[in-house]
């Protein structure tokens, strides 16, 4: 029996990280030919430094995009109903304003994560572009600095500020929260692992079927696993090729 190693988004581990235990559990006990071993890590750096040694990678689509890209991962699946958005915030004193007062303007943001090219191009729609940007090292760090005045507008990882409590959104106004349905997490399959595609495809595309698998997902706020779309992958490079930032 093969052993396989599954590795997950360090934001999907921040809490409850036996949930992808439990799901790598699942998938051991219902393939004949595959042992699957669930290695979480701490952090972001450390996840994209491992993440091409993995045989299964749970990925943000940046991440996702790196793995097919540059390492010959090819996608597997994805979740029927969790879809990656950004929330576009402001300070919550600040005069009542739409996206076009963004124009010209200051925001702070994470630089280099998809969600704020994911704003960038949202904006472009309506001929909007900030002036300049202020760099953060996290998603709430995003979130003080505009509920501080450091800023007078923010861009963050719409699952991120839904996970916030409520006294922290209040800190700040929303602006707008973008329902694009267009990028998503996914599991990709490594290389190594390529043999095993057909068994993994038809076990994952039944779990929401299984009772087991059911409750897995559940915990994973999943409805089911579905196939996964091509053409994110080509969107995912758009983005990253048209994302040009200057600090505030």
């Amino acid at each position: 029996m093969h052993k396989l190693t599954l590795a997950v988004c360090p934001h999907d581990t921040a809490e409850n990280p036996e949930r992808w235990f439990l799901f790598a559990q699942f998938l051991s006990r219902h393939l004949d030919e595959a042992r699957i071993e669930f290695r979480p890590v701490d952090g972001f750096a450390a996840f994209r430094e491992t993440m091409p040694a993995a045989d299964l990678v749970y990925a943000n689509p940046q991440d996702g995009h790196e793995l097919c890209t540059h390492y010959g991962y090819r996608l597997l699946a994805r979740p029927g109903n969790r879809f990656d958005e950004v929330v576009i915030i402001a300070d919550w004193e600040a005069p009542e304003a739409g996206l076009a007062a963004i124009h010209g303007s200051t925001v702070a943001t994470v630089p280099e994560l998809l969600p704020t090219c994911q704003a960038l191009e949202q904006l472009a729609e309506i001929g909007a572009r900030p002036a300049a940007f202020l760099p953060c090292d996290s998603w709430l760090a995003v979130v003080n600095s505009v509920a501080r005045g450091q800023a007078p507008f923010g861009f963050v990882y719409r699952d991120f500020f839904d996970g916030l409590g409520r006294f922290s959104q209040r800190m700040v106004r929303v602006v707008d929260r973008g329902d694009t349905q267009v990028l998503q997490h996914a599991i990709v399959l490594s290389p190594a692992a390529e043999p095993h595609r057909r068994a993994f495809s038809a076990l994952l595309g039944r779990m929401h079927e299984d009772e087991q698998g059911r409750e897995c997902l559940d915990a994973l706020s999943i409805s089911r696993w579905e196939t996964p779309r091509e053409a994110m992958l080509e969107h995912v490079g758009q983005l990253r090729a048209g994302c040009r930032l200057e600090s505030a």
